[in-house]
């Protein structure tokens, strides 16, 4: 049985999240820890809609650490006002001695930081992963390279375990066998690509440049650059839900 990649914490911490909401407007509210990780987290008491792909800032404490939309629960269910949230960079610490250090899995962060030395591109691609087992999960690939993709799913697949994942890059199938780097429960997993033959390679990088674009959010650069630095330490603790902006 494979290991968890890393620990995860049922915490109630408070954070404010900055970005930009659904209607393309400037966010920045609080809201509170569901459970978190060193790689992930998921919030709740989120109000406004946020969509997935999206990068947002979150702030606990005085650190502040970009982070990415990976689900958001829907207005009506059981999950409305939570969003799932992975890490952009492994290098960033958001949590500090506040969350447990990670024995069971140093290497694995070592793995998936020579991974994102590829050009990373947005994505929407339904996609289907088998394991050994022949059991296919139908899910949805939102950030690939040439070396890997991540797969937005609520029960991804073990650390470690050999997958073989069919999309479709365009108009033809591509099956790729991959290795899983990264797993974590109620977000999704990363997912080594271990065998991509030299035609499937060039096929997939025609389609990641033409029609693809990098992953990363301008919109939101230039909204960090211009919140004011009381709006990104606040000064007082009761701070609005929302930018007066």
């Amino acid at each position: 049985m494979g290991k968890r990649t890393e620990s995860r914490a049922q915490r109630s911490l408070e954070v404010r999240i900055l970005g930009m909401d659904a209607n393309g407007h400037p966010m920045l509210a609080t809201a509170q820890t569901l459970n978190i990780s060193r790689q992930g987290v998921v919030l709740q008491g989120v109000s406004a809609r946020v969509n997935r792909g999206e990068l947002v800032s979150l702030q606990y404490k005085n650190r502040k650490v970009r982070y990415r939309v990976v689900w958001a629960g829907e207005p009506g269910t059981e999950n409305a006002g939570q969003l799932g949230l992975e890490k952009v960079s492994l290098r960033d610490d958001l949590w500090g001695e506040d969350l447990p250090p990670q024995d069971d899995a140093p290497d694995t962060r070592i793995r998936r930081g020579e991974r994102r030395q590829q050009r990373r591109f947005q994505a929407s691609l339904p996609m289907e992963m088998r394991t050994a087992e022949g059991t296919p999960i139908r899910a949805e690939i939102t950030d690939i390279s040439l070396s890997g993709c991540y797969v937005n799913t609520l029960f991804p697949v073990p650390l470690d375990t050999i997958v073989s994942i069919v999309f479709w890059p365009g108009d033809d199938k591509m099956i790729v066998k991959g290795k899983v780097r990264a797993s974590i429960l109620g977000v999704g997993c990363g997912v080594e690509f271990v065998e991509l033959s030299a035609v499937d390679r060039q096929r997939l990088e025609e389609f990641l440049d033409n029609r693809c674009l990098p992953a990363n959010d301008r919109r939101l650069d230039a909204f960090e650059r211009s919140t004011k630095e009381e709006h990104e330490v606040p000064a007082e603790p009761a701070s609005p839900y929302r930018s007066s902006h």
